[in-house]
C-alpha cells in the first residue's frame, strides 16, 4: 500500500516499504556538539498579538524576509558564518540525526527518513547539520524556511513559529533530491524600532524526509516534437515578461484524444481567449500543429471533448458564453468535426444577464448519463464573474453562477434542468464528479467549491438528486480539483481533492481562536489546510486519510491526474500547483 505525490517544480513522496539505501547516500553530518543548556524548550507565548496586520508585519518582514531568507541564502552559498547571523546568542536546538532510520523505494523513487537527535546542539552544530542539506547538491533550485504558524508575543520581544523547511536540488549525476521538514522555532528580538531583528533562539526539527528521483525520470520534449505555444517571438517575449511580473492570467486545459481515428493519440490544448490548438500525432514521434480550429472568442476556461450524438466522433463543448440575445438568453457553443474543420452545430441555452455575459465564468463540464437513457448529459459547474465584488464573502459565498444540467434530448438538442432535478447549487464550483457515494447503485454528484463548503447531491430514481450533508466530504476546502480512484488497493474507490494550502491562512486564523464560533474556526482552518484524500471505509462511509494513509502536501493545488506513471502496479497522483509560472527554469513556481 503506497502512493506518491509529484508536484510542479519538485518531487515528493510518502510511503513505507522494504528498507534500502542504494539510491542516494545520506549526507554526512558533523557530530552533535555538547548541549549548550541543560533544559531544552521551544515556548509558545500565552499572550500574543491578536492584530493580524502587526503579526504579519513581523512574520513576513523580520522573520521570513530577513532572518529566514538570509539563512537560506547562506546555506545555498555554503557559508557557515553568514548562516550563523540568523541565530541569537545562546541558541539551542535539536536537529536531524546524522544517520537515517529507514529508507524505502516507492516506484522509481527512494524515500529516506532522518529522525531527530534528542541531544541539543549549539548554533555551530545546528548550522553544520543544515549545511548537510545542500552539500551533495550540484545545483540548489529552492530553499525555503517559511512561517506556517506564527504567534508574536504581546510585548513584541519574541515570537514562536512553526516553519515549513524545504530544499530542492540536483546532484552531479542528475538525480533530483527533495528534503522537507518542519521546525518549531522561537525568535528573540534584537534591537529596537525599524532596526529590530528577530533571530532564532530555539529551534526543534521534526524528522526530515528525503526523496530522491533518478536521472531522466521525465524529460520535457515538447519543443522537440512540435508541441509549442502558437505565438510569434514578439508575443512570446511579451507573455514571458508579464508572466514574471505575476500580472498575466493563463488558464486553460489539455485533452488527449485520437482526433483523426488513426490509432495514435493526439493533443488538444487551449488557453482562454488566446488559442485552441490541435497537435496531431504523425505516428513517428512528432506532432503537426493547427491553431485555427476555433475562433478565439469561443475558447473558454474549460472545453468538453465528448461524443454527444453517438456517431463515433467527438463534439467540442465550450464553457464560455459567446452569444446573448434579448430576454437574457445566452448559450454555450457546441462544435463538431467536419473534414479537417470544427463547425458549430448546436448551442446549450443559459439564462444570464446579457450585459456582462462575456465575463461569466464556468470552470468544469462533466459528461454523464444522468437520466439513464443511454446518451450523455452535461453538468456545467458555475463559478463567478470577472466583476470586482467589493466586500465579497470569501468564506461561505452562495452568489456564484448557478450550476447547470443539460439533459440530452437526442439530435444534439438539450434542455437545462438543474433546478428541476435538485441540483440547486450557486456556489463557486471548480470541479465535480459522478460516483456512487452511498452504495445504493445510483451515481451521486460530488461538487467541490471555492469560497465555501463542498456539496453532495444523492442520486434518486428518475435522474433526480437530493442535497445531503455527508461529512467529511461536505467540509470546507477551497477546493479546485477532484478525482475518484482506489489509492490504497483495498478495492474501494477513494476520493482525492486538490485544495489551496495557504501559509498565510495558517498563520492568521489561529490569532482569532476563541473569538470565533468553533465551526467557523474549524472551517477557516480547513480552507487553508491543503489537499485531502477521503478513504472509503468497509461500511461505505468516508474518512479523511491520515498517518500512513495520508498524502504529502501539494501546496496551492489545482488539478490532478491519477495514473501509474512507472508501471509498477501502483497509482501516482500528479498535481499541478502554484499561482505563477515563470519563464525561466531557475525561477520556481509558487
Amino acid at each position: 500500500m503506497r502512493w506518491t505525490i509529484l508536484m510542479v517544480g519538485c518531487v515528493c513522496a510518502a510511503g513505507a516499504c522494504t528498507p534500502t539505501r542504494d539510491d542516494v547516500p545520506p549526507p554526512t553530518h558533523p557530530p552533535s556538539a555538547a548541549p549548550p543548556t541543560a533544559v531544552f524548550e521551544v515556548r509558545v507565548p500565552a499572550a500574543f498579538e491578536r492584530d493580524a496586520a502587526d503579526s504579519e508585519r513581523v512574520a513576513l518582514r523580520a522573520v521570513y524576509g530577513e532572518t529566514n531568507k538570509g539563512l537560506c541564502k547562506a546555506l545555498v552559498a555554503r557559508d557557515a558564518q553568514k548562516a550563523k547571523a540568523a541565530f541569537a546568542p545562546g541558541f539551542s536546538g535539536r536537529a536531524a540525526a546524522a544517520q537515517p532510520d529507514d529508507a524505502a523505494p516507492v516506484g522509481r523513487l527512494s524515500v529516506t527518513t532522518y529522525p531527530v537527535d534528542p541531544a541539543p546542539v549549539d548554533a555551530d552544530a545546528f548550522v553544520a547539520r543544515a549545511l548537510a542539506w545542500v552539500q551533495d547538491l550540484a545545483r540548489v533550485d529552492a530553499c525555503k524556511i517559511k512561517p506556517y504558524r506564527f504567534k508574536l508575543a504581546a510585548d513584541h520581544t519574541w515570537a514562536w513559529a512553526e516553519l515549513s523547511v524545504h530544499v530542492d536540488g540536483v546532484t552531479d549525476d542528475g538525480r533530483r533530491i527533495t528534503r522537507r521538514t518542519k521546525w518549531l522555532a522561537e525568535y528573540a528580538r534584537q534591537g529596537e524600532g525599524d532596526d529590530a531583528r528577530y533571530l532564532l533562539r530555539r529551534a526543534e526539527s521534526k524528522p526530515v524526509q528525503q526523496v530522491a528521483a533518478p536521472q531522466g525520470a521525465f524529460t520535457d520534449v515538447s519543443r522537440w516534437v512540435g508541441v509549442t505555444e502558437p505565438h510569434d517571438e514578439t508575443t512570446r517575449a511579451t507573455l514571458a515578461s508579464e508572466r514574471d511580473g505575476g500580472s498575466i492570467e493563463t488558464i486553460g486545459g489539455l485533452a488527449v484524444v485520437d482526433w483523426n481515428d488513426d490509432g495514435f493519440d493526439d493533443l488538444l490544448a487551449w488557453n482562454r481567449l488566446r488559442f485552441f490548438s490541435l497537435f496531431q500525432n504523425d505516428g513517428k514521434g512528432g506532432f503537426e500543429a493547427r491553431h485555427d480550429l476555433l475562433p478565439l472568442e469561443a475558447v473558454g476556461t474549460v472545453q468538453a471533448i465528448v461524443d454527444l450524438d453517438g456517431d463515433g466522433s467527438e463534439e467540442v463543448v465550450s464553457g464560455r458564453v459567446t452569444a446573448c440575445v434579448e430576454g437574457d438568453q445566452g448559450s454555450f457553443p457546441v462544435f463538431t468535426r467536419k473534414g479537417d474543420a470544427l463547425v458549430p452545430v448546436a448551442t446549450l441555452p443559459v439564462t444570464i444577464p446579457c450585459g456582462g455575459h462575456g465575463g461569466m465564468q464556468y470552470q468544469t463540464i462533466v459528461a454523464h448519463d444522468v437520466d439513464g437513457d443511454g446518451d450523455l448529459d452535461l453538468f456545467v459547474g458555475g463559478y463567478g464573474t470577472e466583476t470586482p465584488r467589493g466586500d465579497f464573502n470569501k468564506f461561505d459565498s452562495t452568489d456564484g453562477q448557478a450550476n447547470l444540467l443539460y439533459i440530452n434530448q437526442g439530435g444534439l438538442r438539450f434542455t437545462e434542468e438543474a433546478a428541476a432535478r435538485g441540483l440547486d447549487g450557486t456556489r463557486f464550483t471548480y470541479a465535480a464528479t459522478f460516483t456512487d457515494l452511498d452504495g445504493d447503485g445510483r451515481d451521486d454528484l460530488f461538487v467541490v467549491n471555492d469560497y465555501g463548503p463542498n456539496e453532495v447531491f444523492i442520486g434518486r430514481p428518475g435522474g433526480r438528486f437530493q442535497r445531503a450533508l455527508l461529512p467529511p466530504l461536505t467540509g470546507y476546502g477551497q477546493s479546485m480539483g477532484v478525482t475518484v480512484a482506489d489509492l490504497d488497493d483495498d478495492g474501494a474507490l477513494d476520493i482525492y481533492v486538490s485544495n489551496m494550502q495557504s501559509s498565510a491562512g495558517n498563520r492568521i486564523v489561529p490569532l482569532f481562536e476563541g473569538q470565533l464560533r468553533p465551526e467557523t474556526y474549524e472551517g477557516l482552518m480547513r480552507m487553508a489546510a491543503g489537499n485531502t484524500l477521503f478513504r472509503r471505509r468497509a461500511d461505505g462511509t468516508y474518512e479523511e486519510a491520515a498517518g500512513p494513509l495520508g498524502l504529502a502536501g501539494a501546496n496551492w493545488a489545482w488539478g490532478q491526474a491519477i495514473v501509474d506513471l512507472d508501471n509498477d502496479g501502483h497509482r501516482e497522483v500528479y498535481v499541478l500547483n502554484g499561482e505563477t509560472s515563470h519563464s525561466t527554469e531557475k525561477e520556481n513556481d509558487f
